[in-house]
């Protein structure tokens, strides 16, 4: 393969995953409604090390860098809490 072409694949595979991440943060959003519905706290730290923990031992599995996928999933995790924080204060503000 051509330099241009491993490009064109690195850059369809970007876009995947911008596409996950829409569909992800999507998900988060009900998140935040469900906590504002039954009145749990903002951050689940439980759930925010079984995530991380369980993606890294995947990552390591397939022979990816652990503290990679460490940092992926933390700034997920963070736009997650973020825009579940701007849902929930905006239902406050109702």
């Amino acid at each position: 393969m051509s330099l241009e072409s491993i490009r064109k694949e690195i850059d369809a595979i970007d876009e995947s995953i911008i596409e996950l991440i829409r569909q992800r943060l999507s998900f988060s959003t009900e998140i935040a409604h469900e906590k504002i519905k039954n009145n749990l706290q903002l951050r689940d730290a439980a759930r925010e090390k079984e995530i991380l923990k369980k993606y890294i031992q995947i990552a390591e599995k397939k022979g990816i860098d652990k503290k990679l996928i460490e940092k992926i999933f933390m700034l997920l995790i963070e736009g997650s809490v973020s825009l579940q924080e701007k849902e929930i204060n905006k239902g406050d503000k109702k």
